[in-house]
């Protein structure tokens, strides 16, 4: 190690890294799962360490919201120190009144574009083991969907 015994480890607080968990458990360390922290608090450093990152297209990570709220902001608020008055990204982008939810291992879902057009007030979500077929992200224009593809235990929060 470059700065051999001077360096200073930090809690899962400022230093939480998602994907580590996922490579943790295919090693067989379940220490991770053991934490307190794990599960139970909003972290204030995330470092997203597996291939899959929260600000590119059609990903699924844990915090990926979190990320996206902190991209959202103005940079104004975050160097003034202003207080903020929509703390979450449900604050931000609005509530829908219903959800509903597909898993799925098929790219063929009967009916499903009338559905999305006829019922702008239900959220789809769509979630499947693999990646999409381009019919099903074409879908994504309609704004009450979202879709997580390659989804596993790992990535549901």
């Amino acid at each position: 190690m470059y700065f051999g015994d001077q360096w200073l480890h930090l809690d899962k607080e400022y230093n939480f890294m998602v994907g580590l968990d996922q490579f943790l458990h295919l090693k067989g360390n379940a220490d991770w799962y053991q934490s307190n922290y794990y599960g139970n608090y909003e972290p204030k450093i995330v470092h997203y360490t597996a291939e899959f990152k929260p600000w590119t297209h059609l990903t699924l990570t844990r915090f990926r919201k979190l990320w996206w709220f902190y991209y959202g902001l103005n940079w104004n608020d975050v160097l003034l120190s202003s207080d903020i008055v929509k703390r979450s990204f449900k604050e931000l982008v609005g509530v829908p009144l219903y959800h509903t939810c597909i898993f799925t291992n098929s790219a063929a879902m009967e009916s499903l574009e009338y559905l999305l057009s006829e019922l702008p007030e239900v959220h789809f979500t769509i979630l499947a083991h693999t990646n999409f077929a381009p019919s099903v992200v074409d879908l994504q224009r309609y704004l009450n969907l979202s879709l997580f593809p390659n989804f596993n235990s790992f990535n549901m929060k």
